[in-house]
């Protein structure tokens, strides 16, 4: 039942993370501007901006913490 509980969370965090790139894609598609679309008028890309040292860091102290609380759980289970 916990490994049930487990994968359910971890598809929910997934589904989470990953619907604002999904929406984009699949909206713009909707919209005209994927294939097949028939769109009159030329889309320009959106600028995106870079990441910068301090935001490199602080994903990979999050991802590193998100681990540390994982094999913490882990390690409490056995």
């Amino acid at each position: 039942m916990k490994s049930l509980n487990s994968a359910i969370a971890a598809a929910a965090v997934l589904a989470l993370s990953a619907a604002p790139a999904m929406a984009q894609s699949w909206l713009t598609w909707l919209w005209g501007g994927g294939r097949g679309g028939s769109t009159t008028t030329p889309t320009n890309p959106a600028a995106v901006p870079e990441i910068d040292g301090s935001t490199a860091l602080l994903a990979v102290a999050a991802i590193a913490a998100a681990l540390a609380f994982a094999w913490e759980r882990n390690r409490r289970r056995a």
